[in-house]
């Protein structure tokens, strides 16, 4: 299903990465950044079970730096993430509930057993 502004259906993509970035702003430098350290991970491997924000709707990753650089998160699978964030009850407006459902009415259940079953053979294929 493609939403509306996306470059393309979510379960198109071979794999998801998060990128993390951990530095020391350093005032006095022309770079501002010092010691940067880049973190890339599966996102199922570094998120928590709690929102990152209490203003905004996104997914929460663990606290620990070390927790981050080992993929240490909360969830063991990403078949166990995806099922608690897709189930998850985010508040979003209602234009963007109405949108969601118009998109969801256009597919059938045989098409969302295929998207499913996609999703899952591209993360067996990218651990």
């Amino acid at each position: 299903m493609k939403w509306p502004g996306t470059f393309r259906p979510f379960n198109e993509y071979k794999s998801h990465l998060d990128i993390i970035g951990i530095y020391t702003l350093d005032e006095q430098s022309a770079a501002r950044v010092v010691d940067l350290e880049l973190i890339v991970q599966p996102p199922w491997k570094i998120a928590s079970k709690k929102r990152s924000s209490t203003t905004r709707e996104y997914l929460g990753a663990v606290m620990g730096i070390t927790d981050l650089r080992e993929g240490r998160g909360e969830f063991d699978t990403p078949e166990e993430f995806y099922t608690y964030w897709r189930k998850y009850k985010f508040k979003i407006g209602d234009v963007v509930q109405k949108q969601l459902d118009k998109l969801l009415q256009a597919h059938d259940p045989a098409t969302q057993l295929t998207l499913m079953n996609v999703d899952r053979a591209s993360e067996d294929d990218h651990p």
